[in-house]
């Protein structure tokens, strides 16, 4: 029956009308699947809520939510429209539902900015049949109270995070409502709010009713809709779009075709010399579409390495190697060195026998015995020398870039959007990247993109005020609508004794400033943690000329770098850079990062002392901001490697920035991590 078919937990909950999983007004204990996005707009006069929810982790949901105020007047310029007002959400899931007990969740609204909306909560939801009840206890604006900042007369810039950390002792209500699952896509929702409708920012009167009642239904897979009646007096709907994040899209997916040895490829290979084995291999390794292969051949040993231009899985990169080196060599090779580069630095080193591969493949073998035979390191180049070392008597190995292979060149669409100008609330850069890239030797890139805007409407009416400003003037830069020379640079990274790398790069590092830089760092553990020490002397670029410098002082930042993969089992990552920030603060900046199926969500936070400046608007400010990179794999019929950035954060300021670098060492990536390895076998092979 359909009501028995529905019984089961949802593993896509609704949103509520926020963003959150929930009811409509109130929160429930439910949150999303592990690593799943939902844009939302929810619409219920005055309020017009545009809100994007993710599970950063399987039990914890954040939402970042821009709420339009209909018909509140912003106080400033005719351009910028009704009031907006930002909020970030959270909920934790603190227990998961049984038989017995229900699931428990702690949330917060509102808990950053103005705190127009700020609550907190606890609520337990249980699924009897098709009943999904929930029941919970709220303060806050949850609890009746007149909540706000800045221009509500009220509060600070921090009065949502003074919330969250204020006495439990306060006004405390009770909420609750009920979820009836009448087929998996359509319920009908009842609930009881405990909000006081007339003490929120822009609604006058009170409620006719504290009960909200309404229907959900799933289109498909993905889009959610709901429609209501609240407050007995008001209809409001709302728009969902439930999206697993993961590296493939909508278009069905292409999958390059294995390359297999002839046997007559293969009798060459048998009779051939080390040296000319070596070459053999590398040629076939390179038309796996891998690049900057070397090869190097003794006995009973094959070592490979390799750069990955084509795929979107470093495994499947190493897979194709390994299928490939595996095919070729004579049965007198035992072993496979197989060595994952990036910028012609080793990453990651995988020692396989190939017999035991060959079982594998053939199904003879599980996972955990291949596993056995084989050692998975992150040794960088250290582990190219020690088997030069132990293996004195194998071929020397094969040049690495065929010709072609020394040049790269892409084009890439860019957008950059920035909010909350007080000349127009959304301003937007729509154009394209060329960039092109020349590797002379080890080690050795030289780096040049060109902006070609297509859309340009950046502009602000906010003056600079501070007297040597670094960033809030980076709307002169970011307004310009002619083709411009954003980067052109070179970079050499070189081995040092003890595992120590070291960079230099000199160039146009960014449209704004253009220098010198040094960085040296060193990997630990595997690659489980680092440290380094980093440092830029820059100067401002010319705004109308890509080739000079404005005349003016220069900048000096000086940092020492820390890395951590916190929760290597969820692809956690911690990063943390302490020193002197470009403007001369003095501070530190932790940027936390989770990277899961080739998706990468993460969030920085950076308190410097900043009574250096002399503007008002960067005293006391602490820069932050969230970002998302999503493969580009999503958008193709095929597999890709390249990554798309978007940024948000708040109007740039000066405290705690950075420049920009053509190459950094200090890792907030999972490339050369061996539990990321082990965590995507599955595509290392295609049985």
């Amino acid at each position: 029956p359909p009501l028995a078919a529905a019984a089961a937990p949802a593993a896509r909950p609704f949103a509520s009308s926020s963003g959150v999983s929930g009811l409509f007004d109130m929160p429930s204990a439910r949150i999303m699947d592990d690593w799943v996005i939902r844009p939302h707009y929810s619409w219920a006069d005055p309020y017009g809520t545009f809100a994007m929810t993710a599970t950063v982790m399987p039990w914890l949901e954040v939402n970042g939510r821009l709420i339009r105020i209909s018909g509140k007047p912003s106080g400033l310029s005719s351009g910028y429209g009704d009031y907006k007002d930002k909020a970030v959400d959270f909920k934790l899931r603190l227990l998961e539902e049984s038989d017995l007990w229900p699931a428990l969740a702690f949330g917060a609204n509102d808990i950053h900015g103005t705190g127009l909306f700020s609550s907190r909560y606890l609520v337990a939801s249980k699924l009897w049949g098709p009943f999904d009840v929930s029941l919970g206890a709220g303060q806050g604006s949850l609890a009746g109270e007149r909540m706000g900042g800045p221009g509500t007369g009220q509060g600070s810039e921090d009065t949502g995070l003074d919330f969250l950390t204020s006495s439990p002792a306060r006004p405390t209500r009770l909420f609750g409502g009920v979820e009836l699952r009448l087929t998996e896509k359509l319920s009908l929702l009842a609930e009881y709010s405990s909000l006081d409708y007339e003490k929120l920012a822009g609604i006058t009167k009170a409620a006719d009713s504290p009960v909200n009642l309404g229907l959900k239904y799933r289109f498909g897979n993905y889009l959610q809709l709901a429609a209501s009646w609240q407050q007995g007096n008001l209809f409001g709907w709302s728009l969902s779009a439930h999206l697993p994040m993961g590296p493939e899209g909508v278009l069905p997916r292409r999958h390059r075709p294995f390359w297999t040895a002839g046997s007559e490829l293969q009798a060459r290979a048998a009779a051939a010399t080390r040296d000319e084995l070596a070459l053999i291999i590398r040629r076939e390794v390179a038309m796996e579409g891998l690049s900057n292969v070397r090869v190097s051949v003794g006995e009973e040993i094959a070592w490979v390495e390799f750069e990955n231009p084509t795929y979107q899985s470093q495994v499947t990169a190493m897979g194709r190697a390994m299928r490939a080196v595996a095919s070729l060599v004579p049965p007198r090779i035992a072993w496979i060195y197989l060595n994952l580069k990036a910028n012609d630095l080793i990453v990651l080193t995988l020692k396989m026998n190939r017999e035991v591969y060959e079982a594998y493949q053939r199904g003879a073998l599980n996972e955990e015995t291949l596993f056995a035979y084989s050692e998975l390191a992150n040794q960088g180049n250290e582990a190219r020398q020690r088997f030069l070392e132990e293996h004195g008597d194998a071929s020397p190995l094969s040049a690495g870039y065929f010709g072609s292979e020394r040049f790269a060149w892409g084009l890439k669409p860019s957008w950059q959007m920035l909010l909350n100008d007080p000349s127009g609330f959304v301003k937007n850069n729509f154009s394209l990247d060329w960039k092109g890239a020349y590797y002379p030797w080890r080690g050795g890139q030289a780096r040049a993109m060109i902006n070609t805007p297509i859309y340009n409407d950046i502009s602000s009416s906010n003056s600079v005020e501070e007297r040597e400003a670094v960033r809030t003037d980076f709307v002169e830069y970011e307004q310009q609508k002619e083709i411009r020379l954003e980067v052109l640079g070179f970079s050499q990274v070189i081995d040092l004794p003890g595992r120590w790398l070291a960079k230099g790069e000199v160039g146009f590092f960014e449209s704004a400033f253009g220098g010198v830089g040094l960085e040296v760092y060193r990997p630990s553990a595997d690659g489980r943690w680092g440290i380094g020490l980093e440092g830029e002397w820059v100067k401002k670029r010319d705004i109308d000329n890509s080739f000079t410098f404005r005349s003016g002082p220069s900048y000096q930042t000086a940092f020492v770098n820390l890395h951590f993969r916190l929760l290597p089992e969820y692809g956690v990552d911690a990063g943390l850079k302490i020193g002197r920030f470009l403007a001369g603060d003095q501070g530190a900046r932790l940027d936390l990062s989770r990277t899961y199926k080739y998706f990468t969500i993460g969030a920085w936070y950076t308190a410097t002392d900043t009574s250096r400046f002399t503007a008002a608007y960067n005293q006391g400010y602490h820069d932050k901001g969230v970002y998302l990179s999503v493969p580009f794999s999503i958008f193709t019929d095929r597999d890709a490697p390249a990554q798309l950035l978007y940024v948000l954060r708040p109007w740039t300021r000066d405290p705690g920035q950075t420049v920009s670098q053509i190459y950094s060492l200090y890792p907030m990536s999972r490339l050369g991590d061996p539990n990321e390895f082990r965590r995507h076998f599955k595509d290392f092979t295609d049985r």
